[in-house]
């Protein structure tokens, strides 16, 4: 698919194909970028590169296992040739050609740039909306519109006594519960808007935004850096772990400015952790249509 103007790239699953183009780019003097789906396909290009005493500097290669984005590589270059591996276009419902007839009905033409590319992308995350936890089936026969909080904070009849207990201590002020709702909103679970340091590290001057808590417990790495390996962890930073800095949301901190210690019992610990766990989405996670279109 090649535009006609402005930013573009070229996807291709064939070699010979784009020996070709690096060719005539060198022809009209023009500099090849080509990304590469695996490091066997760059390999392979360097090798044809290297047999036609190619100037390396008038050739670039990269890999996507190397963390280029499609989106990054539009803003650098005015054109790039993506290698699209074989067993990607085998794997999809449609050939190339019906692909490319879908892309300029929702578009109007064959014109690929950034903006299509990051509206295409944020339509399909829009369609990733987890509703079938056990959380959601219970609030749902919970909710009442006439009340002030819709039913979130009552009891859960599908619930045990433990879920029950961590969805209390999430949900309610002290000194019922610890308020995690105040940062992690019901039902959605998303991170309010005005939410700031969670305290990881002292002297902390940096803010990072964390995702719903929907599926938290799926993750199996916790934290904007993944230094922790279990939602046991995560609570007993919570608990005990908080450190003061610039940065530390006052939700977090006592009145006189220090981290909060909300000294937990081992049961109330526990008892957060399953009610985290009653969040997983198992439908979705299982959902064909959001796994790895590269397996």
């Amino acid at each position: 698919v090649q535009a006609n103007k402005g930013k573009q790239a070229v996807f291709i699953n064939d070699y010979e194909r784009i020996k070709e183009l690096i060719k005539d780019d060198l022809k009209n003097g023009k500099f090849s970028f080509i990304c590469c789906n695996t490091k066997k396909q760059a390999e392979n290009i360097t090798v044809f590169i290297n047999l036609n005493k190619i100037n390396n500097e008038e050739v670039k290669i990269y890999t996507s296992l190397e963390g280029k984005e499609i989106k990054d590589i539009l803003t650098e270059w005015d054109e790039a040739y993506i290698i699209c591996s074989p067993r990607i276009v085998e794997g999809l419902d449609f050939q190339p050609k019906e692909a490319i007839n879908v892309y300029c009905f929702i578009f109007g033409n064959t014109t690929i740039n950034t903006t299509r590319i990051s509206q295409a992308l944020a339509q399909f995350e829009r369609t990733i909306v987890s509703t079938n936890s056990a959380w959601d089936t219970g609030f749902a026969a919970n909710f009442d519109a006439r009340l002030p909080d819709r039913g979130v904070n009552k009891p859960i009849a599908t619930f045990t006594v433990q879920e029950n207990r961590g969805r209390e201590l999430f949900m309610a002020r002290p000194p019922q519960g610890v308020n995690c709702a105040a940062c992690h909103a019901p039902p959605s679970f998303a991170l309010t808007g005005n939410s700031r340091s969670n305290g990881l590290d002292a002297a902390e001057r940096r803010i990072f935004k964390s995702p719903s808590l929907k599926s938290v417990a799926l993750a199996g790495a916790f934290m904007h850096d993944g230094r922790f390996s279990s939602l046991e962890q995560v609570v007993e930073h919570y608990n005990s772990g908080v450190k003061f800095g610039p940065a530390l949301d006052n939700r977090l901190r006592t009145r006189n400015g220090q981290p909060r210690r909300l000294n937990l019992s081992e049961a109330d610990k526990a008892a957060l952790v399953a009610f985290l766990k009653t969040l997983t989405d198992t439908t979705l996670a299982t959902n064909p249509n959001f796994s790895d279109p590269f397996k």
